[in-house]
């Protein structure tokens, strides 16, 4: 009797533990972290304004001024790829994807990924982009002017930059030729939040100022002339 009450014990915990098990891999399957995410998957229909800067993230335009000013501004300049499936990471503050890096123009860096700090706070399916700042694409790739993150934030801080500025710092490429586009934003469009991501994801940044996208413009010719030299 006793042994027939302990063998039904056991049977019973066994079920129990098995039951678990098939519940907790039930939702695991069906779980998704809002910490990690795809923007043009996930975020395509958020709306999106120009905020002013994150602390100690970025530079505006006229703090730059001229293309050398932003050149020697950074501590790294280099090609990243950022991963057709790589997903972006979001904080209470901004957020971050990490690239790889393909070539370097200045700078060193420790390892061949490295985090990048999208400028970019989210928030009741709205996006504020710091300075004018937009999400990197997946399986893109991109020139960047970067510096040192001066905090631990988001992790290890050899491995951790930002872009000296939201809207000149980040430059689309193709193949060997700079084509990256800076939107012109009227500031209505931003106060009434009336354009959606997905009507941004193509450009690598956006503004409230023409001179901006003039001087965006007019950086490419010196980065392409950079790409040619390597």
């Amino acid at each position: 009797m006793h042994k027939k009450i302990k063998l039904l014990y056991g049977l019973v915990t066994l079920i129990i533990v098995v039951t678990s098990l098939f519940f907790g891999i039930a939702i695991k399957k069906t779980w998704k972290n809002d910490l990690l995410f795809i923007p043009s998957n996930d975020y395509g229909n958020y709306t999106v304004c120009f905020d002013e800067l994150f602390e100690n993230e970025a530079k505006t335009p006229a703090q730059i001024q001229n293309f050398n000013t932003l050149y020697k501004d950074a501590d790294v300049i280099v090609r990243v790829n950022i991963g057709k499936n790589t997903k972006h990471h979001k904080t209470y503050q901004s957020c971050y994807v990490e690239g790889k890096v393909k070539e370097i123009y200045k700078g060193k860096v420790i390892e061949d990924k490295i985090k990048i700090v999208e400028s970019i706070f989210i928030a009741n399916k709205h996006l504020s982009g710091a300075e004018g700042s937009l999400f990197f694409n997946n399986g893109e790739d991109y020139i960047v002017f970067l510096r040192k993150y001066p905090g631990d934030m988001y992790g290890k801080y050899d491995n951790t930059y930002v872009l000296t500025t939201g809207s000149i710092s980040k430059y689309h490429v193709t193949k060997d030729t700079v084509d990256g586009k800076c939107f012109l934003m009227t500031q209505k469009q931003s106060d009434n939040s009336s354009l959606k991501y997905k009507e941004l994801k193509k450009y690598d940044s956006f503004t409230l100022d023409p001179n901006v996208v003039e001087f965006y413009d007019s950086n490419k010719k010196n980065i392409n002339d950079i790409l040619k030299k390597v």
